[in-house]
């Protein structure tokens, strides 16, 4: 295991409830992560990149619920347990 992936793991719930008590429509977060999953809840707009390409932005809702690429589709089926349509935390 990485060293930082640890700390990662133990500080990530604390600074994602930072940004999002403290989020506003002046503030901005690139936001890189492999987890689908917390991207629909922390992000408003969502790209997807393939390759170092984007191929396919909108919102996390339009993403979640009707991905146009079958490499976003793709994705969306890898995640562990999800059966459903993610409306409810996108």
């Amino acid at each position: 295991m990485k060293p930082y992936r640890r700390w990662m793991c133990r500080s990530r719930p604390r600074c994602w409830n930072c940004w999002k008590n403290s989020s506003s429509a002046s503030h901005s977060l690139l936001f890189i992560t492999h987890d689908l999953r917390v991207a629909a809840q922390i992000c408003d707009r969502i790209v997807v990149m393939q390759h170092g390409r984007i191929v396919e932005q909108g919102s996390a809702e339009q993403i979640f619920l009707a991905p146009r690429e079958a490499y976003t589709q793709d994705l969306l089926k890898a995640i562990p347990g999800r059966e459903a349509p993610m409306a409810a935390t996108a």
